[in-house]
């Protein structure tokens, strides 16, 4: 489809943005087409889902209506844009841009089935929602992925989910229960709680996209970078305040003395002078862009962070391309620990979660004890 459709377009903007395939151009444009054409499917269904959505407010994502194809133009905040590419065959703009044609019908039946059966695909989403959270609260440190959405003054932004406002904790308990109820009935094609997974890869006070949105048209057919970017939530700017941690830390139920905060979503690297651990090692920005995607970014293959009885530490480690290159040159990974909260006593059992849950167990036992003692309950027999 990709091919015949788009034959004639070099599809520049959209050829794939890895090393793999250098040097092979045929490929290369191949990939670009089939990536081209997925991208207009995917502008076209998201008119639908954000229409029966008005909470999502993700109307200014529909560009395709915006857009002139007698000038190449579209129209971007008042303004005029020239577009850096209006080649769209499929888009009808005379009767409606964001219906699908036939042919992409057909497509997205297939691939639709094609997930849905995928036995590798189902058993890694499976293992995600087992294990899985929107977040994680384990021995005072709260781990989440981008954000806690909040306002400008640093109080927590609400967002309406099923008429009811919901922020904090509350956002990320009620969007993993949206979630986890989609996951369950997938096969269910008019299951509202599936649209919650563009709400969450896009939304504005999405926990895991945290931006004010995301500018996805823009970087595949805008040239002028200004109307590229995506402004990160106030969380960025907001988080080592001391008043914003102390909600963040009552609303998760952390003691502000002992608790940190671990969270990535922007690649920060500790080689150029980044700051990783910030907020009195209150906060650890983990994310040090290990993606091969971010290695004109960062010089850093990732980081480790480590907690032991004696310390709270975080490790950065350096890239390298394989590990037969490793061999044959005899070089090391080069690790770096960039800090070190060192405890001012050891951690011991007692002291973290698990100490907890062996303690309120021994409780139990020396209640079934006493119960045994009294006559309460008989010995089982042999």
């Amino acid at each position: 489809f990709a091919t015949t459709v788009y034959a004639g377009d070099p599809c520049f903007s959209f050829e794939p943005k890895t090393d793999a395939l250098e040097g092979d151009q045929f490929e290369r444009q191949f990939v670009a087409k089939m990536h081209k054409a997925i991208t207009v499917i995917q502008f076209k269904l998201e008119r639908d889902l954000i229409k029966r959505n008005p909470e999502f407010n993700l109307d200014d994502r529909l560009k395709l209506s915006d857009i002139n194809p007698d000038n190449g133009t579209i129209a971007i905040d008042g303004k005029l844009v020239l577009l850096k590419d209006h080649y769209l065959p499929t888009v009808n703009f005379t009767d409606d841009p964001y219906a699908l044609t036939s042919e992409e019908e057909n497509i997205m039946k297939r691939l639709r089935q094609l997930f849905l059966h995928n036995e590798m695909l189902q058993k890694h989403a499976k293992y995600l929602f087992q294990k899985g959270s929107m977040y994680l609260v384990v021995n005072q440190v709260l781990l989440f992925h981008a954000a806690i959405p909040l306002n400008d003054d640093g109080s927590f932004a609400e967002h309406q989910i099923d008429h009811q406002p919901c922020s904090g904790k509350t956002l990320f308990d009620v969007l993993e229960q949206k979630i986890r109820y989609a996951y369950l009935h997938r096969y269910d094609k008019n299951n509202p709680s599936l649209d919650y997974f563009i709400y969450l890869w896009q939304g504005k006070y999405s926990p895991l996209f945290a931006k004010d949105a995301m500018k996805t048209f823009e970087s595949y057919f805008v040239s002028d970078p200004k109307y590229k970017q995506e402004k990160l939530n106030p969380y960025d700017q907001l988080r080592t305040e001391e008043t914003v941690l102390h909600t963040i830390f009552k609303s998760f139920h952390v003691d502000i003395n002992k608790g940190k905060i671990i969270n990535g979503h922007v690649p920060h690297d500790v080689t150029k002078g980044e700051p990783v651990v910030i907020a009195n090692k209150r906060i650890y920005l983990i994310d040090g862009g290990m993606s091969r995607q971010y290695v004109k970014k960062t010089q850093i293959g990732g980081y480790s962070l480590i907690s032991d009885s004696y310390a709270f530490f975080l490790v950065s480690h350096s890239r390298f391309d394989n590990f037969q290159q490793l061999i044959d040159t005899e070089e090391d990974i080069i690790t770096m620990t960039h800090s070190e909260d060192i405890n001012t006593r050891r951690t011991f059992m007692y002291d973290i979660d698990k100490g907890v849950q062996l303690k309120a167990q021994i409780h139990d036992l020396e209640k079934l004890i006493e119960a045994y003692r009294k006559g309460i309950i008989k010995e089982k027999a042999e």
